[in-house]
C-alpha cells in the first residue's frame, strides 16, 4: 500500500520497522537519540568531504544521513500506515 509517509519515509515499506516500533518506549528512545546523533556527525562529514572535493564520500555521508532520520522516524509512536501495512500482508 502506497500511502504519504510511505512515500516520504520508505523504511515504512519493511518489515522491521514493525520490530522497532515494537520496542519499549525507552528503547525507542535510546535508538532515536544515537541515530539522530549519527546524523549530524554524518552530515558534517559529508560537509566536510564537500568542502574538500571529495563528492562520492560527500555523497556517501549524507546518504548515510539521509537514512538515519528515516529510521530515526520509526522510533515514534506507531502510526496508522504501519498498522495498515501489517493488514495488507
Amino acid at each position: 500500500m502506497r500511502t504519504t509517509a510511505t512515500v516520504h519515509n520508505p523504511m515504512l515499506k519493511l518489515r522491521t520497522a514493525r520490530l522497532i516500533q515494537t520496542l519499549p518506549p525507552e528503547a525507542r528512545d535510546a535508538l532515536k537519540a544515537v541515530l539522530l546523533d549519527f546524523r549530524a556527525e554524518c552530515r558534517a562529514k559529508g560537509d566536510a568531504e564537500w568542502k574538500r572535493n571529495k563528492f562520492w564520500n560527500a555523497a556517501y555521508y549524507k546518504v548515510l544521513a539521509v537514512y538515519a532520520v528515516h529510521i530515526s522516524r520509526l522510533c515514534r509512536d506507531p502510526q496508522p500506515e504501519v498498522s495498515l501495512l501489517q493488514a495488507a500482508e
